[in-house]
C-alpha cells in the first residue's frame, strides 16, 4: 500500500477496490465489509445512491419528478438520469436497477427495488461519512445539494 497521499488514492480506486468487488479480499466485520463494498461501487462507477420519493402507483410522470440521484460518479449519474428521461413506462425505471448497484433513499426507494427484482442494496452505518469523504477528495462526482442528509435519512 503507497503512503504518498497521490499514490494511496490511485491504488484505492485500481488495486484494492478491483479486489473487494471481485471478492477475493474478504473483510471480518460485516459492516467494514459494507462500507468497502459502498465506497468502492461509488468510486468504480457501477453504484449510486438514489433517491425515489413517489410510490409504486405513481404514473410516469410522477416518477421522473420524483427520482433523483443523491450521489454518484458523473457519468453514472448522467446515465441515471438519462434512464428516467427516457422512461415510457414505470417499468422502464428497473433499467437502472438491473444496470447499477443501487443504493436507494427516500420513502420508497427500497419498494421500487424489490419491485424490480434487483437486490435491495443496504448502505453501511457510515455511508454518510464515505459519502462526504469521497465529495471531497474525488472531483468527478455528481452530489445533490442534501446528499448528506439524504443518505442519513434512513435507519
Amino acid at each position: 500500500m503507497p503512503t504518498d497521499p497521490e499514490r494511496f488514492l490511485g491504488w484505492f480506486e485500481t488495486d484494492f477496490c478491483a479486489l473487494v468487488l471481485s471478492g477475493k479480499i474478504a473483510m471480518s466485520a460485516y459492516d467494514s465489509h459494507r462500507s468497502y463494498r459502498f465506497g468502492c461501487s461509488l468510486l468504480k462507477g457501477i453504484g449510486a445512491v438514489v433517491a425515489v420519493d413517489v410510490p409504486l402507483t405513481a404514473d410516469v410522470d410522477e416518477l421522473k419528478r420524483g427520482v433523483r440521484v443523491v450521489f454518484a460518479r458523473r457519468s453514472t449519474a448522467r446515465e441515471i438520469r438519462e434512464i428516467v428521461e427516457r422512461m415510457e413506462t414505470e417499468d422502464d425505471l428497473c433499467e437502472a436497477f438491473k444496470r447499477y448497484r443501487i443504493y436507494p433513499v427516500g420513502r420508497y426507494g427500497k419498494l421500487w427495488a424489490q419491485r424490480c427484482g434487483a437486490a435491495v442494496e443496504r448502505r453501511p452505518k457510515d455511508s454518510v461519512k464515505i459519502v462526504k469523504m469521497l465529495a471531497v477528495v474525488y472531483p468527478y462526482f455528481d452530489a445533490a445539494a442534501d446528499a448528506a442528509d439524504a443518505v442519513g435519512e434512513e435507519k
